[in-house]
């Protein structure tokens, strides 16, 4: 079974929905929500490795991929895959 560690600031309620009804099961996937304190945190361990996907505000995304004069100082190599409401 293939781990998705995914950084998050709150639950995901979808997360959790595919979990109960047997969704992740079928796809052989577990997701392990990582709590996250800031945007620097997560963006860091993105670009460390340390999570595979974050759920962020696009402007987070734009910021950090095209901006050197971000908080990390550095652009990280990112791209919106999906949009969660």
């Amino acid at each position: 079974m293939a781990t998705l560690r995914l950084g998050t600031f709150t639950r995901s309620l979808l997360v959790a929905a595919a979990r109960r009804n047997g969704r992740l099961g079928e796809a052989d996937l577990t997701v392990e929500e990582v709590s996250v304190t800031s945007s620097k945190a997560q963006f860091d361990d993105l670009d460390r490795g340390v999570l595979d996907v974050v759920i962020t505000g696009p402007d987070n995304v734009l910021a950090y991929h095209f901006l050197s004069d971000n908080p990390l100082g550095r652009p990280i190599p990112s791209r919106i895959w999906c949009a969660v409401d």
